[in-house]
């Protein structure tokens, strides 16, 4: 489906790429405070991730893993290896680890953390996933963030209404948990109502400012309307998001807005800039398949669709 169509088709497509795209195994089962030696190593373990470098990644979390001592931050560190096998599209190897994790200790992140790894990464199996959650939730009513994973769950499963319960149970619990949040915004924004979406965003962003993934949804609400003046305010929030985090993927929703606009020159330098961060980025293949498609040569575009979604089967832009 090309990008010519936007105005067309973009609304409706979202409501799916949003089932497809919600990546959440960047980020560990919940909250960790790492000491000052260990919290470096692993912000840049998240940076050589987001780029792509996967080895380097492991090495710096293996460096965190001699030198942590805390039984939950071991057990974290453990978890995001795990994850790394994932990203890097290892995804049986990923779960199997995780697995003998969950059979050495049953702790609930670790249910949680492979519950993830099966809802989000293909082949989907939701149903183990779902499972998972369940016990997690009978042994603890108040555990946050099983019940934005099972929220997720019913959202995957097309429950628009049950997964916006789950995700409000998880406010009530933890009136701060952004993920939580970012839920109750899916739904409403699967609903097409975006303007109730921004209103939960902002609320988040008010005690989170310094998550980029909130400004980055807020000004996909408002290019998903489809609106000239509105996706001037996309540009003014994925702008934010860039600020605080100069992601590949936050640089691709805001050359989305160039290209809905047609004016895809003035997303050269944003596509440069992605080339000079991970040239082998999922991104940089979408990008390569956009500026074919304008020029009309639809045959080379596909292809570099179909590898963009090769390297990573949840970056929505490619699946249009």
């Amino acid at each position: 489906m090309g990008i010519i169509e936007y105005r067309e088709w973009r609304p409706r497509e979202l409501h799916l790429a949003v089932l497809i795209c919600l990546i959440l195994l960047v980020q560990s089962a919940q909250a960790v405070s790492f000491s000052p030696v260990v919290s470096p190593l692993i912000r840049e373990a998240e940076r050589l991730s987001a780029s792509g470098q996967y080895r380097q990644a492991k090495a710096k979390l293996k460096d965190a893993l001699k030198v942590e001592r805390g039984k939950e931050q071991r057990m974290d560190i453990r978890i995001r290896q795990c994850n790394l096998y994932l990203d890097a599209g290892k995804v049986e190897r990923g779960r199997e680890l995780l697995r003998k994790m969950l059979n050495k200790v049953s702790d609930p992140a670790i249910f949680i953390a492979l519950s993830r790894a099966l809802m989000y990464y293909h082949p989907i199996q939701r149903d183990e996933a779902r499972r998972l959650l369940d016990v997690v939730i009978r042994r603890d009513p108040q555990n946050w963030n099983a019940l934005v994973e099972l929220g997720y769950c019913e959202f995957y499963d097309g429950k628009i209404q049950e997964a916006a319960a789950n995700f409000q149970k998880a406010i009530a619990v933890e009136n701060e948990a952004v993920q939580a949040f970012m839920g109750l915004a899916d739904c409403h924004f699967a609903s097409k109502e975006f303007q109730a979406a921004i209103i939960v965003l902002e609320k988040a962003f008010a005690f989170a400012p310094k998550d980029a993934r909130l400004p980055h949804r807020i000004g996909d609400c408002y290019l998903a309307s489809a609106l000239e003046k509105r996706m001037t305010k996309a540009i003014t929030w994925y702008d934010k998001a860039l600020k605080l985090n100069a992601s590949p993927k936050y640089m691709a929703s805001l050359m989305m807005v160039f290209f809905a606009r047609l004016t895809a020159g003035d997303g050269k330098p944003i596509y440069e800039k992605i080339k000079e961060i991970n040239p082998h980025s999922t991104y940089v293949n979408w990008a390569d398949g956009v500026f074919l498609e304008l020029k009309g040569q639809i045959g080379q575009a596909l292809k570099h669709y179909e590898e963009a979604v090769r390297k990573d089967p949840q970056n929505w832009l490619a699946h249009f």
